[in-house]
């Protein structure tokens, strides 16, 4: 009771670091992967998220110092790179998209693990932390990270809300919104670079091998419950950040659990919580 008493009165500010970042994290995942979801895409969050590794080693290579905002930018470049290849090759060829997005990933994810590898043998100290990007350290959260977490958010946030109307005609009738003159094409390259902007902030809770978890299930779990997509779109943020929230109480009341697995873990509870209650969806 006096870990819970604690916890709540937010009074430790390691504490508030560590909630607020993981909460905006969790939001913004769960609502962006609610597209990926509805687009039967789900697989490009785990190329995305597994694809931003090397994207990080190169941005450490190139300024050897563990600085949030360099290698999100790092994430970012190698996460646009894997999207755009993706989407090249599943125009181009002839094979079925999850094998190419299967292939995208192996590659990237090699090149990562290659490159860590590397930054282990040769920087020394410098480096030390950085392998915690494949599980994510939530507690390693501080002042910096959470200011660019929030502004990343708050990009992402404003862009579904200006785009909402495109991105939801986008999703159910691609071919009707071509046909009035709307650019499916631009708004799917907006969509994607969203997930992967919400993907960089979030290998900082989860790493790159959970990232994936933190886009879809909360969709999973605001599907269950309504049918309208504005509303799938708040539930889905309201689960994602709930779930941060739970995940760090967790880690804060037993130490030696990782924050990271813990919040995927009470995600997968909430999950198995609403399948029973799971309905079509429907028109939104």
């Amino acid at each position: 009771m006096n870990d819970f008493l604690q916890f709540f009165s937010f009074s430790d500010p390691n504490v508030r670091l560590v909630v607020l970042g993981t909460a905006l994290i969790g939001a913004c995942s769960g609502s962006i992967g609610t597209f990926m979801v509805l687009t039967r895409k789900s697989l490009l969050g785990d190329v995305v998220s597994h694809s931003i590794l090397p994207g990080i080693c190169v941005a450490f290579i190139l300024y050897p110092v563990r600085s949030g905002i360099h290698l999100f930018i790092g994430a970012m470049v190698a996460g646009l790179l894997s999207g755009i290849a993706a989407d090249y090759f599943s125009r181009k060829s002839v094979l079925r998209p999850d094998a190419l997005f299967a292939l995208v990933l192996s590659v990237f994810f090699g090149l990562g693990v290659m490159l860590i590898t590397y930054i282990q043998q040769n920087y020394g100290a410098g480096q030390a932390g950085l392998d915690a990007i494949l599980f994510g350290k939530a507690a390693a959260i501080n002042q910096d990270d959470l200011t660019y977490i929030t502004v990343v958010a708050a990009v992402i946030f404003a862009c579904l809300i200006l785009f909402f109307r495109s991105f939801r005609m986008i999703t159910f009738n691609a071919g009707f919104a071509q046909s009035i003159g709307v650019r499916v094409r631009i708004y799917n390259g907006i969509l994607s670079s969203l997930t992967v902007m919400a993907v960089a902030i979030g290998i900082q809770a989860v790493g790159v091998v959970l990232m994936a978890a933190l886009l879809i299930a909360p969709s999973i779990v605001s599907k269950a419950l309504s049918n309208r997509l504005w509303l799938i779109l708040l539930i889905s943020a309201f689960v994602g950040g709930l779930s941060g929230l739970l995940g760090s109480f967790v880690s804060y009341t037993l130490p030696a659990m990782p924050t990271g697995p813990w919040i995927v873990i009470c995600l997968s509870l909430m999950v198995f919580a609403v399948l029973p209650f799971r309905r079509k969806f429907g028109n939104s």
